[in-house]
């Protein structure tokens, strides 16, 4: 079934502007209270799909973001997906980071990390990625 679009009136648009200028006044005073701070720098996200016969693995490398946030769409025990893994080492060590369903792993850019390869007919996995990069330095 088709989604119906209809034409928004002045109504609607004065109330979107009038709960938009509440969320900014909200925003400034948690400001004020020191409770919330808003994110000055970019962030690029994207979703990531490995299957046998299209990305089967990512070898090691470390990414050019200042950090990075990796998060599990596909739980590390499914079954159907053998392999696929995200590797990281650590102190000179190769660590399996096993992760849940939604579980997400940060990491700065200079983490040295790869993908283990999916084994033919294991399924296929999916994560999101976000590569965030801080803001460039204000002119005093």
């Amino acid at each position: 079934m088709g989604m119906l679009l209809t034409e928004r009136d002045d109504d609607d648009e004065e109330q979107d502007e009038k709960e938009d200028e509440k969320e900014e006044e909200e925003v400034a005073e948690e400001e004020e209270d020191g409770k919330r701070r808003e994110w000055a720098g970019t962030v690029d996200c994207f979703l990531r799909r490995y299957t046998a016969d299209t990305r089967p693995f990512i070898p090691f490398h470390c990414d050019g973001a200042a950090a990075t946030v990796n998060v599990a769409l596909t739980a590390s025990e499914d079954d159907t997906a053998m392999g696929g893994e995200l590797l990281c080492l650590h102190s000179g060590k190769v660590v399996t980071e096993r992760r849940q369903e939604g579980e997400a792993t940060v990491h700065p850019a200079g983490l040295l990390h790869g993908v283990t390869r999916l084994e033919n007919g294991a399924g296929e996995r999916f994560s999101m990625i976000l590569f965030f990069e801080p803001p460039p330095p204000r002119d005093n």
